[in-house]
Order: C-alpha cells, then sequence, then structure tokens
C-alpha cells in the first residue's frame, strides 16, 4: 500500500505526495500564497489557499497511477492552525464509476498517539484504479482553544 504525506512536517521528512482539501465549512478571509508541494519530481501546488482568523482550508487535486490498489493519503495542517476539523474528498466521474472503497477518511486517530492535526484518507480498488482517476481533496484547520 502506498502512502503518500500531501505536504509533510518538518520532522516527517521530504514532500512525496500531493494534495489538500477542506470539507463542507468554507472559511472566508484572505488569499494565502499558494504552497509547494511536491509528489516526485513533479511540483504541485494547491488551487486554492484560504486563510482567515477563524481556519485554514486548502484545496488541492491528485492523480491517482493506473492500476492503483491501496493508497493511504495524508495531509498535515499548517503550524499556526494546527487542529484537522474537517476532510473531504470527490472522485472524477472516472472514479466514480470504478469500484472503489474508501477504507478511512479521519483525524490520524489510527496513530499512537492519536495526531490530531492531520487528515488521511485510505482508497483501494479491488481490481486496481482504471486510468485517469483524479481526486479532489479538501482540508479545514482550526486554532486550538
Amino acid at each position: 500500500m502506498a502512502n503518500i504525506n500531501l505536504r509533510p512536517r518538518v520532522r516527517v521528512g521530504a514532500a512525496v505526495g500531493a494534495f489538500v482539501i477542506a470539507a463542507g465549512a468554507f472559511v472566508s478571509g484572505l488569499a494565502a500564497p499558494a504552497l509547494a508541494i511536491t509528489r516526485g519530481p513533479v511540483p504541485m501546488r494547491p488551487s486554492v489557499i484560504y486563510l482567515s482568523s477563524k481556519g485554514w482550508q486548502g484545496n488541492s487535486t491528485y492523480d491517482f497511477s493506473t492500476s492503483t490498489t491501496s493508497i493511504f493519503l495524508h495531509e498535515d495542517c499548517p503550524a499556526s492552525y494546527p487542529v484537522a476539523v474537517n476532510g473531504a474528498f470527490a472522485l472524477n466521474s472516472t472514479g466514480q464509476t470504478s469500484e472503489v472503497y474508501l477504507a478511512y477518511n479521519s483525524p490520524r486517530t489510527d496513530e499512537s498517539p492519536p495526531d490530531y492535526g492531520e487528515w488521511g484518507w485510505h482508497f483501494y480498488w479491488p481490481y486496481g484504479s482504471p486510468a485517469g482517476v483524479v481526486g479532489t481533496f479538501t482540508l479545514f484547520c482550526a486554532k486550538k482553544e
């Protein structure tokens, strides 16, 4: 199973994945500068990042490789907004018509101790993903209260 961190923390090491995406909560505020996210040698950037006093929201896409059977994608919240409140995803029509299962969509409670500053998604295709599957992801993070 591939384990892709879309925007790793410094403690994690070099960036290996790409994507960020928030949930149904839309945060209005100033647009922040785009953050560089890389997947292998290909630089990727979130399409939209919102920043306000209430929270941080980033939106990105991830192109799944053909024949992917199991992949875990995860995204860290920025240090100034360390609590992952909500995460969302949408697959394009190719992904929606394939046999795909979502096994995880939550803060990283699978870690010990739980990491509430990171969101994870685990996708599983029993027969491999078809060519052309693209996922759009959103992550919403807030300040600790």
